[in-house]
């Protein structure tokens, strides 16, 4: 069973909420604010990950703390949120699950270019013009015949779908968080580190998604490997197909 502990403070009206949440055994907790609307942190424009509008989520471990902070312009109540609990999860994980549970890599929408080409692209049919230039870009007809039935221009640009690119996009600069955590040498330069990471909350919570990476990491190597043996052994028959067909 999780317990739930808070401290909620008003300053310029804005109501500022610090939620702790421990428990005795291993557990994921789902804390659903009771204040709206709820500010979350953010990284980059987006919310924080592990949070979905109001409900935060994430893994609490045996006896550790669980620190989550946010803001809301709705007057306190008392609780501020409230806490269930379930099964830490085990199951194989889908990369597009992994996506929703630990935060978009993507960057905001407003810094990315606006000339259209690749939404339109990626919806655009193909016209006499079109396949002639792609023909000329792409000498290996196979290979242009595959890009035309895969998924949007950048996945087949990258030949990584986006959901799983963002997902390593992410591990990548959560582990660059923890490396920069790991070289302050000197208490100074920790202090700092701490202070840039957000705080301890936020150093205890990266350390909490780093062991839960390793979880999903395995998951995704065990399962790669299985399709890519599946992969290996298959060959469709299109030749003996189009006869038949």
């Amino acid at each position: 069973m999780a317990t739930l502990e808070w401290t909620c403070e008003r300053i310029d009206g804005v109501t500022l909420v610090e939620l702790t949440v421990t428990s005795e055994r291993a557990t994921r907790v789902r804390v659903e604010s009771t204040l709206r609307p709820v500010w979350p942190p953010r990284r980059q424009g987006r919310p924080a990950a592990g949070w979905d509008g109001p409900v935060f989520e994430a893994e609490v471990d045996e006896d550790e703390r669980l620190v989550v902070g946010y803001a809301s312009p709705a007057e306190r109540v008392d609780p501020p949120a409230e806490v269930t609990t379930r099964p830490p999860e085990e199951e194989e994980v889908d990369p597009a699950d992994v996506i929703r549970a630990l935060g978009d890599g993507t960057p905001p929408r407003d810094a990315v270019p606006t000339g259209g080409t690749s939404a339109e692209s990626a919806v655009q049919t193909d016209t006499p013009e079109r396949e002639s230039a792609r023909q000329e870009a792409d000498p290996d007809p196979s290979a242009t015949q595959r890009g035309s039935v895969g998924p949007g221009p950048s996945a087949a640009a990258t030949g990584v779908p986006p959901a799983i690119e963002a997902y390593f996009e992410g591990l990548e600069r959560r582990i660059a968080a923890a490396e920069e955590l790991t070289e302050s040498g000197t208490v100074d330069g920790a202090r700092e580190a701490v202070r840039t990471a957000g705080g301890m909350g936020a150093v205890e919570g990266l350390d909490r998604q780093l062991r839960a990476d390793r979880r999903h990491l395995d998951h995704l190597v065990s399962r790669t490997e299985r399709l890519a043996g599946r992969l290996d052994a298959v060959d469709v028959p299109v030749e003996r197909l189009e006869r038949v067909a």
